[in-house]
C-alpha cells in the first residue's frame, strides 16, 4: 500500500498466515485477502510501541490487532472501516467507520494509465 504522506509504503503478504512470532515493527505484519468480489481484509499484527493508532495517541500493546475492511463502491469511492482489538489496552474490539474514500490517481507513476479510469 502506498500512502500519499512521504512517500511510504507497506507491505501486505496475500494468502500467507501471520508469521509465529513477528519481529515488532511501525506497521505491523499484515497479510491480505479477499472476501467475495468487491472487498479486500488486511489483518495486522506485531505492531512496536511507536505505531500510532490515531492522531491523539491512543494507548495500545504488543497484543494490539487491526482489521481493514475496503470496498470498492463504485469507480471513483471505497468504503474503509477498521476493527481494533487489544485486550490489553482496551476492554472490547471497537470499530471505526465505515467510511467513504475518494480514489485518486497520484503522480507517483507519472506516464503510466491511472487504474481507475476506463477508456
Amino acid at each position: 500500500m502506498l500512502y500519499e504522506y512521504g512517500p511510504v509504503w507497506r507491505q501486505v503478504w496475500l494468502n500467507r498466515q501471520h508469521a509465529e512470532d513477528p519481529d515488532p515493527s511501525f506497521w505491523g505484519h499484515s497479510i491480505g485477502r479477499y472476501e467475495g468480489t468487491d472487498t479486500f481484509i488486511v489483518d495486522t499484527v506485531g505492531f512496536n510501541d511507536r505505531t500510532w493508532l490515531d492522531d491523539v495517541g491512543r494507548p495500545h500493546t504488543e497484543q494490539l490487532h487491526v482489521i481493514e475492511r475496503y470496498r470498492r463502491i463504485d469507480r471513483d469511492r471505497l468504503q474503509v472501516a477498521l476493527t481494533i482489538d487489544d485486550p490489553g489496552a482496551y476492554t472490547a474490539p471497537f470499530t471505526y467507520g465505515p467510511r467513504m474514500v475518494q480514489v485518486r490517481a497520484t503522480e507517483f507513476n507519472l506516464g503510466a494509465a491511472p487504474l481507475n479510469r476506463r477508456s
